[in-house]
């Protein structure tokens, strides 16, 4: 078991240096592809941030609820934050109404850390992400007229699942939750 989840986290930390590679790649032999430093940096800092999470999820808790319900986690933050970054939620990746958006992952942030990322504190704070994940999209709705309900219902629903797990990891023995 040590072996393979070792293997594990070799293989997450090896993809995550694979995609940052492939747009360096396609920049090689295309000119569709155009990235510059910036876009290298954002891309460097969220992957860095999925292979954080999930050394810190295996690290945390040997519970499997709670290692999926991070990976869920950070993986719809990214993909939020990426997709946001790149084309936007609302008009394009400049448009200023899309932060409201980002402020999603990182309210959620905030509240792991004041959780201190333990199961049923971090299931509270995934059911107040995908409130603030609607609250969001119906404000933007009010201000701008733009409709992104479904696309962010679509994130509500990452985030319930995953509050789901961090619930079913709470509910767990100690024992089994634990890597003491």
């Amino acid at each position: 078991m040590v072996m393979q989840l070792h293997l594990v986290r070799r293989s997450v930390w090896l993809a995550c240096g694979a995609l940052l590679l492939a747009p360096a790649i396609g920049m090689l032999v295309s000119d569709e592809v155009n990235w510059g430093p910036e876009d290298f940096l954002l891309a460097a800092l969220l992957l860095g941030a999925v292979a954080v999470v999930f050394e810190l999820a295996v690290r945390a808790s040997s519970s499997l609820a709670y290692r999926l319900a991070s990976m869920l986690t950070v993986l719809g933050s990214v993909v939020l934050i990426a997709g946001n970054a790149a084309v936007g939620i609302v008009g394009n990746e400049g448009n200023p109404i899309n932060r409201w958006f980002v402020m999603v992952p990182i309210m959620g942030l905030v509240a792991a850390l004041w959780a201190k990322f333990e199961p049923a504190g971090m299931s509270r704070a995934l059911l107040a992400m995908a409130v603030a994940q609607v609250v969001a999209s119906v404000m933007v709705f009010v201000l701008s007229g733009a409709y992104t309900f479904v696309l962010m219902c679509v994130f509500a629903a990452v985030w319930l699942c995953a509050a789901e797990l961090f619930r079913k990891a709470a509910a767990e023995p100690e024992a089994d939750r634990s890597l003491d």
